[in-house]
């Protein structure tokens, strides 16, 4: 099976509604093809892992006003770490 008769399989099955998984049509692809398939599958996980983040919000007194100068500290309790802005 040809490259093109592979992108033809799987553009049938898409416009039918479903897509099986054809093991004899991955083997035939090229080693190209086969490194970009197997890219786009572990692309999404690896996409989700992030060591980011953002955290937002006002600091409010009893009076319901923003406090001015407040110091706020954040502890990561996985690692005890902790970082602290004013």
């Amino acid at each position: 099976m040809t490259e093109a008769e592979v992108r033809a399989e799987i553009r049938m099955r898409l416009s039918e509604g479903g897509f099986h998984l054809n093991l004899k049509a991955v083997a035939d692809l090229k080693p190209t093809a086969l490194v970009f398939l197997l890219l786009l599958l572990i692309a999404g996980p690896l996409l989700a892992q992030t060591s980011t983040a953002s955290l937002s919000g006002t600091i409010t007194g009893p009076s319901a006003k923003a406090v001015s100068g407040a110091t706020v500290t954040i502890k990561n309790l996985a690692t005890d770490q902790t970082m602290s802005v004013q």
